[in-house]
């Protein structure tokens, strides 16, 4: 992940990312102005490097489920403490969803609409909307498009052949062991891929 933050702060001139783990919980918070191109590349950089995590982390055996929030915050890194708007909006929501993945808040969707449009968002595929089911219910909700990383040859995850990136998927989670009440997430991970795969061959 530092390899990945080092590249957007190069890439997308953004603020150095704020790092914290509370347990089994990261917390990454960049800095920026709200109503910027700061702003809109900090939304783009945040998806990026989470991209690589949930990527990467499948490929151990680790299935990162999250939220990504917006507003403002305080950070106290020597104690691990990131607290304010934008932890309070991400943590309403990181738990909600019933895949594996990482979903946009509903206010840092209009955020990011504001700044690309109606629509606009999905046409680099770092985000693409998809039916999300939430503890509220099935929700459509902007995601990070995390299987776009098993495609792209400098970040696949090791192992994952070309070509064969939906069956690396199964490999994987056939390699875990994982209670009954956990089987829909598995399964709505799977669907949620196959997704991104039919949503980039339209583009």
């Amino acid at each position: 992940m530092e390899d990945k933050v080092a590249d957007q702060i190069n890439i997308r001139s953004i603020q150095n990312p704020k790092i914290a783990l509370f347990n089994d919980t990261i917390v990454v918070a960049i800095e920026c102005r709200p109503d910027s191109e700061e702003e809109k590349n900090s939304i783009y950089a945040i998806a990026v490097i989470v991209r690589k995590l949930i990527s990467d982390g499948i490929s151990k055996g680790i299935f990162f489920r999250g939220a990504i929030g917006v507003g403002n915050f305080f950070a106290d890194l020597p104690n691990d403490t990131i607290i304010g708007q934008a932890v309070s909006d991400a943590a309403s929501w990181y738990e909600s969803s019933n895949f594996i993945g990482c979903i946009l808040t509903p206010r840092l969707a209009f955020v990011l609409q504001k700044h690309f449009g109606e629509g606009q968002p999905t046409a680099r595929g770092t985000f693409i909307p998809h039916l999300i089911s939430t503890k509220e219910g099935n929700k459509e909700m902007f995601c990070v498009n995390w299987p776009r990383a098993f495609f792209i040859s400098s970040i696949r995850p090791a192992g994952c052949e070309e070509g064969r990136e939906l069956q690396y998927l199964y490999k994987k989670f056939g390699e875990c062991y994982f209670p009954k009440v956990a089987d829909e997430k598995f399964l709505n991970t799977v669907e949620f891929f196959k997704a991104s795969c039919v949503r980039a061959e339209k583009t």
